[in-house]
């Protein structure tokens, strides 16, 4: 035996057998059970740990909450978040007044806590100071967050400035019709605190509620005046017009009607009576009947006359038989495919080719004259006009005649509405050397009474009467030239130049 005492027998302690003082099988198992239960709680308490650290704290507890961090994992919480507790620095909730302006987060904290540093966490853009309501927002104070609320309210009655509405009666109105301005921080609604009757005339005062978004209201009043139209409407039309038996006839030929109101007019045309076949005279009977129901009439007179008076000299040279002649000649001289302005200086070709200048003509009727200086193909300045002037008519053209004022002589021409405005145009050649060649077709007022003045005194003399007349006496011409009739010195023709 050796002084430190025997050593272990390893090779008998392996070969030992089974049942001796080793630790047993069913000792392994109850070790293994059990580590399993310790890790079993330890994951247990941790899944708890993480649940509690997330959810909202009860009354008179504090809430834990975490932090991402860079890589959006959550970190656990540096502190302990409490909620509104007594000892919290800063108030539940602050109360604007409707249209203030949203206030820095300093507003909530508690008197005697104004060196804390405080910001509001959550956007303050949802706040709409506009709209009466409760806005709940988070702020962080020091190294908490707390939830608190921004109140707005509208103590403040809304103001409205009135006016005063005229309608026609019958006419619907609305209570805003009767407002001018309303003076309010938030959205205002505006009704009658009466319903209002537009089916009598006369003036009558309105009440008009204003309620805003605070519920405070405020009663304004204003004047409504239905008006009561009495006005009956105004017809134009052709008094009288010849024809021949056999020919037709267009009733709403220089046909308009007005308004005072300016409203929609309804007209009926009562044509039955007449007999366009039959020798006679009819009566038409013209009914216009405004908005307001206000009627108005018209009565035309429409001699039918007998085929067999052109060959008479009262029938020859009738408003029928000029009517008849010009309407059949039309087509000859202009068409379709012309413009306005074709079809007038188609017009003054004709009439300036078809008649030859003379120094007299009958000037008692310009439609005898008219239809006899075609027939003859002779007449002075006056028959030119009459031509010109049967001719515009019939093509749906409207014209005023004009007279010259002065001078030794007289002289006869037309103003042409084109386009909505009137031009001069007369056909009748001159007989000057060289003003011969500016010819009057669609010239403005100005450029008629400056007519010869930029020549030479003595030709001055001669023309200056020409197309002198008194303006006042015609409507106004245009000031811009649309078109000109002017000589083509290569070819010595007249040709139109339209602008």
């Amino acid at each position: 035996m050796s002084s430190y005492g025997s050593q272990p027998d390893f090779t008998k302690r392996s070969s030992a057998k089974k049942g001796g003082s080793g630790v047993s099988g069913g000792t392994k198992l109850m070790m293994v059970l059990l580590l399993l239960v310790i890790i079993a709680l330890i994951i247990g308490i941790i899944v708890v740990s993480s649940k509690n650290r997330n959810k909202e704290p009860g009354p008179g507890e504090v809430a834990v909450v975490t932090a991402p961090t860079d890589n959006g994992v959550t970190a656990p919480p540096a502190t302990e978040v409490p909620t509104n507790v007594p000892e919290a620095p800063v108030i539940d909730a602050v109360t604007l007044e409707a249209g203030e302006t949203i206030p820095s987060a300093q507003v909530f904290l508690k008197e005697g806590r104004e060196e804390a540093a405080i910001y509001y966490l959550s956007s303050t853009a949802d706040v709409d100071t506009s709209v009466c309501g409760i806005y709940p927002l988070e702020l962080q104070c020091g190294e908490h967050t707390y939830a608190v609320e921004i109140v707005v309210r509208d103590t403040v009655p809304p103001a409205a400035e009135t006016k005063n509405v005229t309608v026609p009666r019958g006419t619907e109105v609305r209570p805003e019709d009767f407002i001018a301005s309303i003076d309010d921080k938030t959205a205002v609604d505006v009704s009658f605190t009466a319903p209002v009757d537009t089916s009598e005339g006369g003036r009558k005062e309105v009440g008009i509620l204003l309620r805003d978004g605070g519920g405070n209201e405020t009663t304004v009043t204003a004047v409504l005046i239905v008006d009561v139209d009495e006005v009956p409407p105004v017809i134009e039309a052709i008094a009288y017009r010849e024809i021949f038996a056999g020919e037709t006839i267009s009733y709403r030929e220089g046909l308009s009607v007005s308004d005072d109101r300016g409203g929609e007019v309804k007209v009926t045309i009562d044509s039955s009576g007449v007999n366009l076949k039959v020798p006679g005279t009819y009566q038409v009977i013209y009914t216009a009947t405004d908005e307001s129901g206000n009627v108005a009439t018209f009565t035309a007179t429409v001699l039918v006359r007998d085929p067999e008076e052109l060959n008479t000299p009262d029938g020859k040279y009738s408003e029928a038989a000029m009517h008849k002649k010009f309407r059949e000649l039309l087509p000859n001289v202009i068409d379709s495919s012309m413009n306005d302005i074709e079809k007038l200086y188609a017009i003054w070709t004709y009439v300036s080719e078809h008649i030859s200048y003379v120094s007299h003509s009958d000037k008692d009727s310009y439609v005898r004259e008219a239809i006899r200086g075609l027939d003859e193909g002779t007449g002075d300045c006056f028959t030119y006009y009459a031509a010109m002037k049967a001719f515009m008519e019939e093509a749906g053209f409207e014209t005023v005649g004009v007279q010259r004022e002065g001078g030794k002589t007289q002289h006869f021409w037309s103003l042409v509405k084109v386009n909505g405005e009137w031009y001069h145009i007369d056909a009748c050649p001159r007989s000057e050397s060289r003003l011969r060649y500016w010819y009057c077709f669609l010239r403005t007022d100005e450029e008629l009474l400056g007519f010869g003045s930029w020549e030479d005194e003595e030709t001055y003399q001669k023309v200056n009467y020409y197309y002198h007349f008194d303006a006042s006496l015609y409507p106004a011409s245009a000031t811009k030239n649309i078109a000109e009739a002017h000589v083509n010195w290569d070819t010595g023709e007249i040709e139109l130049q339209i602008f």
